[in-house]
């Protein structure tokens, strides 16, 4: 497992390049990682799974067959969250402007809180695009909460 993948980051979130790492040490002892009243806005960074408004991209190394639940809450903007997972691989190799193959594309029914499972299918870096799914209601805040199952620990 790469070193990287232990420790949560703090890079911009724009576009896959720049995707915030979530680390595994987040998860030791069944705890959550969490991100309160975050600011989305800014445009759409990463392309596909419809159009969309703007978003951001997280990104976790998982094992394979781990079980990732992920809740995103608007707070703010009354917008429709939209949850899409990316697999990239074992090795961090993302060039600007692409992010791998697509594994999940979801949208919520309302504006209301929104929970995902998602199961990783192989070992390797996942990128987690949280967003809006319409360009009409595209910008506000968001609570996000990620729950691993998992022996987790580098």
């Amino acid at each position: 497992m790469p070193t990287a993948a232990c420790t949560s980051g703090s890079a911009s979130r724009k576009g896959c390049a720049e995707a915030q790492i979530i680390g595994r040490g987040a998860f030791v002892g069944g705890a959550s990682y969490t991100a309160t009243n975050v600011n989305l806005t800014g445009g759409q960074y990463v392309n596909g799974c419809g159009n969309g408004g703007s978003d951001h991209a997280y990104r976790l190394y998982l094992l394979a067959g781990e079980s990732v639940d992920v809740t995103m809450t608007p707070t703010a903007g009354g917008f429709t969250p939209r949850l899409r997972w990316m697999f990239i691989g074992k090795s961090w190799n993302v060039q600007p402007g692409t992010c791998g193959t697509e594994r999940a594309c979801e949208d919520a029914g309302s504006s209301s809180a929104y929970t995902q499972r998602f199961q990783a299918t192989g070992e390797g870096w996942y990128v987690l695009v949280v967003a809006s799914s319409s360009y009409l209601k595209n910008d506000g805040k968001y609570d996000l909460s990620v729950a691993l199952d998992c022996s987790c620990g580098c």
